[in-house]
């Protein structure tokens, strides 16, 4: 984190102020040369991160709109919890979030601030709030309507654009990512579908795991984490959601949005109780949590017993 641009994206000096002054105030001295300090240091055992904070806004925002994805909302309440002392306890925010806001201080139309340094910003935290927007478009064992997958991939593509400028990479992956959560509520094998959604990104899944001898460890990049994250759904899934997360975790490099991302497919292949009970219990805020998640859910299944919010996923579903 020493070597972090303040004032925008990527490395680079430690003497702007978007991170102190706009957003993550008071904690530059985190970012200077020469310090020594984790990304999430001050973080509590089982408190959110930065981006499980916005989760958790993203959440809210849908469940104020009856479970479903409104930009509009979601921005305003993106820059107003970023721009809002203590709204959140993580010291590190992403390339992304410094470069929206290094435009945004410049007076830009906040539909216009998402931007993109070429190297930092194509990155696995992207996909972390397509979680609930995969909820939000539940599948259906039966093929889905044309205009229910244009919706969804349209909500795939809002969601990522936001606040981060990638109009084609990162929505590929992240409709993939979505297949497998909903292959993965119809109770497919995980290396099926694993292999499935592999083979939509060019990449032979079974070769991977044959020549991979060790648990990997990657940075953040979309191109190397999403071969990473169905390296362990693959590997250890199925049989093992609790020793999937472990490893992973214990891997290092990028784990917190990975972890974020493999948690959500497990519980959707296996359900909470798979789960141990004092990762839950454990959580800061966990009352709250549940609350803003069963209020969800609820509403997600309300919405599917319509219909025409059925997403029917756009790959890896077989």
């Amino acid at each position: 984190m020493n070597l972090s641009n303040t004032g925008g994206g990527g490395r680079g000096s430690d003497k702007g102020d978007i991170i102190g002054d706009v957003i993550n105030h008071g904690k530059r001295k985190f970012w200077l040369r020469g310090g020594q300090f984790h990304y999430h240091h001050g973080l509590k055992a089982g408190e959110g991160t930065l981006e499980a904070s916005l989760e958790r806004l993203l959440l809210r925002s849908m469940n104020k709109n009856d479970g479903r994805f409104n930009k509009d909302d979601y921005l305003s309440a993106y820059i107003s919890f970023m721009t809002t002392p203590n709204s959140h306890n993580d010291v590190y925010a992403g390339t992304c979030h410094r470069m929206f806001f290094a435009n945004h201080v410049k007076g830009k139309d906040p539909n216009h601030c998402a931007d993109n340094d070429g190297h930092n910003v194509d990155t696995i935290d992207a996909l972390v709030p397509l979680i609930p927007i995969a909820l939000s478009h539940l599948p259906s064992s039966s093929s889905s309507s044309n205009s229910a997958t244009a919706a969804l991939k349209k909500d795939i593509f809002d969601a990522i654009n936001m606040n981060r400028k990638s109009p084609s990479l990162l929505p590929r992956y992240g409709e993939v990512y979505v297949g497998i959560v909903h292959a993965s509520l119809l109770g497919r094998n995980l290396q099926e579908t694993c292999e499935k959604a592999g083979a939509a990104l060019g990449l032979n899944v079974k070769r991977m795991m044959q020549n991979t001898r060790e648990d990997p460890m990657c940075a953040c990049y979309i191109d190397s984490s999403f071969p990473t994250l169905l390296y362990y759904l693959h590997k250890y899934g199925e049989n093992s959601p609790e020793e999937a997360l472990i490893r992973s975790t214990n891997a290092g490099g990028e784990n917190v949005a990975r972890g974020a991302l493999l948690g959500a497919v497990l519980g959707a292949r296996h359900g909470l109780e798979k789960l141990p009970n004092r990762w839950v219990e454990g959580l800061v805020g966990e009352k709250e949590i549940r609350k803003e998640v069963n209020v969800f859910v609820d509403l997600a299944v309300k919405n599917a017993g319509r219909g025409g919010r059925e997403g029917g996923g756009v790959c890896a579903q077989g």
